[in-house]
């Protein structure tokens, strides 16, 4: 049953980690723009 969890953990984290990544890219271009 702890395997499941780990995964979603790490899935989430990606996801976050993504989010966070695509907000800075966002940031970047309108500064550009």
């Amino acid at each position: 049953m702890n395997q499941p969890k780990i995964a979603v953990d790490l899935i989430l984290k990606k996801l976050t980690e993504s989010t966070e990544q695509v907000k800075t890219r966002v940031q970047k271009a309108s500064e550009v723009l």
